[in-house]
């Protein structure tokens, strides 16, 4: 239980803002008392002072405490310098509620000046503190969208040093780092880890649930010793896994992946991790391509394709039939005297022929194909080998079959397959998948696994 030292300290934040507030309404009203229009206020400003001087002697007496706590020890030039400012306001407002039937009105306002820079500096520092220098000109940094960057081999990693650490700097240093540490805890290194804060250790090798680090993390969010703290990001499921299953699995410090049994859901994260070298390819090919005439373009257009550059500068182009009823022979002729230029094709709902199938696979160069909701059907999928540059196509919405998408296995560069609402059903998935070991497969029906933060524990009302 924490002592009623510790709780004071904590309202340091609560009591802060109060004299801020009411000294910057006194001085206000004290330079507006010079107009004559509004010389009634004068009357308000001893009692403003008083309110002020009381509320800074609060905020001053809590703020000693927070700062005992250890919480701010490695900010101590700050620390130091906030708080003898502090301590010049709680002065310099005591100093105002005397002077108000003493001084002459020139005095009250420059003093009133002095107390004003005062409190802008003791306010600065203090936000100094929390949030770390600099925070008035530096942009507040986004929330990584992946903490843990890729590696080349899970199994050969080690689990402290490339997996956990890389969690623990981004949730957790902020509060507990070099910069600050609440409760006087680190944990940016092994050694810190070991030592623990003010409360002790804060795990136990090989008891996940008996360490206070794990205890933390998996509170409720509505709690107030969850941790991370409300409006930080949140560790994900993912890593909370993670880190139970290092704790639990008495890893330490320098032990790889490998070395450790894995349950399915770490192994399938681990999995996830893993970042194979490929060779990097562009959906615009390297190889320069002449100008398509402009005549053909045009009667393109007029007959409902959207033709466009694919980038500024380039002769290579992207043509988008979607939602046309059909493509007429003329349509079909004009795209295949555009071989060699279109290199991107939309053609969702529109329906297939065998012409219009022939003709998109006439096109050489294609490095990307979208043709949902087209009706294609297993007998069409063969033309499409003759795209040897495809590494994008979507087949989504369209009757087709496991046994005629193996029929596109000879494509060397097809990086991503997208087959959701096919006739492909869920068992034969990893046959496909192992098919097409180089291709990311897009099955859709997403579904996000269920955390804690998604429901709101709902108390019943206190008995009366």
């Amino acid at each position: 239980m924490e002592s009623i030292v510790t709780i004071l300290g904590k309202l340091h934040p609560l009591w802060v803002h109060l004299p801020v507030g009411v000294l910057l309404l006194t001085i206000f009203f004290q330079w507006l008392s010079n107009k004559e229009k509004y010389a009634g206020l004068i009357v308000a400003i001893r009692p403003a002072y008083l309110v002020g001087m009381v509320t800074a002697a609060a905020a001053v007496v809590s703020g000693w405490l927070l700062a005992d706590s250890g919480t701010y020890s490695q900010e101590a030039d700050i620390l130091f310098t906030h708080r003898w400012l502090g301590i010049g306001v709680l002065l310099l407002s005591a100093g105002g509620y005397w002077m108000q039937p003493h001084a002459s009105r020139l005095v009250q306002n420059i003093w009133a000046g002095v107390l004003l820079m005062v409190v802008t500096a003791a306010g600065h520092y203090g936000g100094t503190l929390t949030h770390g220098e600099g925070y008035l000109w530096t942009a507040t940094p986004a929330a990584p969208t992946q903490v843990i960057a890729p590696i080349t081999s899970a199994q050969d990693a080690a689990v402290y040093a490339q997996l956990v650490q890389p969690v623990l700097n981004s949730k957790c240093v902020g509060c507990h780092g070099p910069k600050k540490q609440k409760g006087k805890l680190r944990l940016d290194d092994s050694s810190y880890l070991l030592k623990g804060g003010e409360h002790g250790v804060v795990f136990k090798m090989g008891l996940a649930a008996e360490s206070e680090l794990f205890k933390r993390i998996t509170l409720d969010p509505l709690e107030e010793k969850h941790m991370p703290p409300k409006g930080k990001p949140a560790l994900t499921e993912q890593e909370i896994q993670l880190i139970t299953w290092w704790i639990n699995s008495g890893a330490g410090w320098h032990t790889k992946v490998k070395e450790l049994a894995q349950p399915e859901p770490i192994k399938n994260w681990l999995k996830s991790l893993e970042s194979p070298i490929k060779e990097k390819r562009s959906l615009i090919p390297e190889m320069p391509v002449a100008a398509a005439a402009e005549k053909i373009i045009a009667s393109l257009q007029a007959a409902g394709v959207v033709i466009v550059p694919v980038a500024a500068n380039s002769n290579y182009l992207s043509a988008s039939m979607i939602n046309m009823p059909a493509a007429s022979d003329s349509v079909i002729q004009l795209l295949q005297q555009l071989q060699a230029q279109i290199i991107w094709m939309k053609a969702d709902y529109l329906p297939a022929t065998e012409q219009i199938v022939n003709a998109i696979s006439s096109l050489s160069n294609l490095t990307r194909l979208s043709w949902a909701h087209g009706k294609l059907t297993d007998k069409y999928l063969p033309a499409f080998r003759s795209l040897s540059q495809l590494q994008y196509l979507n087949l989504s919405n369209n009757p087709i079959s496991r046994d005629a998408l193996f029929s596109l296995q000879s494509l060397p560069k097809l990086q991503s397959l997208y087959i959701w609402n096919t006739k492909i059903v869920g068992n034969e998935i990893a046959a496909l998948a192992s098919a097409f070991p180089h291709t990311q497969l897009d099955t859709g029906n997403y579904r996000l696994a269920m955390i804690a933060a998604d429901t709101i524990p709902v108390k019943a009302p206190p008995v009366k």
